[in-house]
């Protein structure tokens, strides 16, 4: 067996379109996988079709006990993780002790909870695994599609990485919107698609607004990445954006070829940019 392929991969699936990708991905690999639903955030229907066990977020000791019962070595988090309140995720001891560390430092943002809990696992000797080494990145930098940035957009995508990195590093979120040299919006704990609509609203007249979306610079990729799929091209299409620019490397792209067919017929421009922000 290859050093890299786990043994037994417990795979935690949220919302969207990419737990079931990875899923068939790993079948398709013969990866012997244990899924674990999330109440609330991964759909009852995909669960009942897919999933072993259906859990809260709250119960990350209840999560480490199932692993070592199934015998998985290794652990992926995937899909979408729409924040709960405190309240609502109902924390058993485990997950309470993370929370309370984090609290009483002061850093409850997503980067600061996601690291934290792969830290737990990891100290619990499980190797926790990025998507992006299942299902691989996109690595291309450039247009990705027919449409090409103006000078204009060119430089909104400059302000929007350094935007977007300033938004990062204080662990608010991945994306922020740009239009005519100004910063119209940043993602928060909304996510891209209502960030979009938020955005849309604040648009002057000329060219459309441009959607920047990268890394946090101190992000473990192995937890939330920046993740893009059809629904961002089609939701910026909505609202009449002239484009988006998305790090590739550290960012998880769902179907590019169908992202690149929406752009190209919304005559939108889809710009790969490099870790550096080139």
């Amino acid at each position: 067996m290859d050093a890299a392929r786990p043994r037994r991969l417990a795979i935690v699936a949220g919302d969207g379109p990419l737990p079931n990708k990875l899923v068939s991905a790993c079948r398709a690999q013969g990866i012997d996988t244990f899924v674990v639903g999330l109440e609330g955030q991964a759909s009852p229907e995909w669960s009942r079709a897919n999933a072993q066990r259906v859990l809260r977020l709250g119960q990350g000791g209840r999560l480490l006990r199932l692993m070592k019962e199934q015998g998985a070595d290794a652990i992926v988090f995937v899909g979408k993780v729409h924040r709960p309140s405190l309240r609502a995720i109902r924390p058993d001891w485990t997950t309470a002790q993370i929370l309370m560390r984090l609290a009483f430092q002061g850093r409850l943002g997503d980067d600061a909870i996601t690291g934290a809990v792969v830290k737990r696992f990891e100290r619990d000797g499980f190797r926790v695994m990025a998507v992006q080494e299942l299902l691989g990145t996109v690595d291309a930098v450039g247009p990705l599609g027919r449409r090409r940035p103006t000078p204009e957009e060119a430089r909104d995508i400059e302000l929007g990485v350094e935007a977007a990195r300033t938004v990062g590093r204080l662990d608010i979120g991945h994306a922020v919107v740009v239009q005519g040299g100004a910063v119209l919006a940043v993602e928060a704990a909304e996510g891209t698609d209502a960030l979009i609509r938020r955005a849309s609203a604040l648009q002057r007249g000329g060219p459309g607004a441009v959607l920047v979306k990268m890394a946090k610079p101190q992000q473990d990729a192995r937890a939330d990445p920046p993740t893009l799929g059809l629904a961002t091209v089609e939701c910026a299409a909505a609202a009449g954006f002239g484009g988006i620019a998305f790090e590739t490397e550290r960012s998880l792209v769902v179907d590019l070829p169908a992202m690149t067919k929406a752009a190209d017929a919304a005559n939108m421009f889809l710009v790969g940019l490099a870790p550096d922000g080139g």
